[in-house]
Order: C-alpha cells, then structure tokens, then sequence
C-alpha cells in the first residue's frame, strides 16, 4: 500500500509540474493561392520565454515574418536645484526574433520578456535612479501559397528549467516507485 500510495504521489508532482502548454490563438483565417497574405498585430505578454507559430495548411511559396519587444529604458537625476528628482533621459530599444522553418508548413521563433527592473544607479554623477521595462510584442508577417487553405498564429509559453526539473524528478520518482513494486511481487512469488 505505501508503494502504491509513493507512485500515486510522484505522478501526481509529475502532472503538476508540467503547466498547460496549450497554444494561444492570436489569430486564424483562411488564405486565397497566390495572394500575399499579411498579419501585423500586438499580443500583451508579461515576464516570460514565448514560442510562436505559424502553422499553414499547405506549404508556402515564400514567408517573411519578426516579432518584436520594446526594451525601455528610463533615467532620472537631481540636479540639485531644488526641484527633486525629474526624468533626464532613456531609449527605448526593438529587438526581436525572425521566424524560422521548424516544418514546411510550421515556422517558429521565441522570444524571452525580462520583468521591470529599477534601482539606484552606482558611481555618482547626477543619475541617481534607473527603471527598464520589456513591452511585447508586436508581428508582421507575409506569406503566400500556391493553394488556398486556413493559417493559425499562436504562441506558448515555454516551460523554465525548474519546471523541467521538477518533471524529470516526478517521472523518476514514479519509475522507482513501480520498480520496488514490481521487485516486491518477485520476491513474495
């Protein structure tokens, strides 16, 4: 009973340590052979690794596509004057990632959005404070086929390597479990 009760347990942390990876839809239609096809949008994501796809029911003559975050990036000083601490500068910064072949009718790319950071900044000067923001993400995206057929934009979140851990842990532990299990029946035979 205690075997069965540790086998129950680690394929409980195995399916739990594992979140819902379904794919979001951001958007879907259906497209006309030899007419370019465009997507351009935003998708509001926050901290995270994003994988997204674009899955074609036939393969394309050709597809161009970028998602993009925007890195921003802001100073503030004291100037001393007496007016306190004001806003003094900053950047904001695309980066992004290109879609890649994965299958001929499945392209990828990922993208990872950092959380907002701020702080003090060190070493004098006039900048006394910082704060850094990723804001994503945005797409374009062309393509076009020689048949018609349906496309599906979508992304996942992509597990972290705790929750991989977690999950090869889980697994292990189940593969104990039934292994002392299965040695147990041996031994009472």
């Amino acid at each position: 009973m205690r075997q069965l009760l540790a086998g129950v347990t680690a394929l409980v942390l195995t399916t739990a340590a594992v979140p819902g990876n379904a794919a979001t839809i951001i958007t879907s239609g259906n497209y006309t052979a030899g007419q370019d096809t465009a997507l351009f949008g935003n998708v509001n994501l926050g901290p995270g690794t994003y994988r997204f796809a674009l899955d074609l029911t036939s393969v394309p003559s050709f597809v161009s596509g970028d998602f993009f975050k925007t890195i921003v990036y802001n100073e503030f000083c004291d100037f001393m004057d007496g007016s306190g601490v004001v806003y003094c500068g900053g950047d904001d910064t695309i980066s992004g990632g290109q879609l890649t072949v994965l299958t001929p009718t499945r392209y990828v790319t990922t993208l990872t959005v950092n959380p907002f950071i701020s702080g003090p900044i060190v070493g004098g000067g006039i900048r006394v404070a910082f704060n850094q923001s990723e804001i994503c993400c945005s797409y374009q995206i062309d393509f076009s086929t020689p048949t018609d057929g349906r496309y599906v934009l979508s992304y996942g979140a992509v597990p972290e390597p705790a929750v991989w851990t977690l999950m090869i842990l889980g697994i292990g532990a189940s593969g104990a479990a039934l292994r002392r299990r299965h040695e147990a029946r041996l031994l009472r035979a």
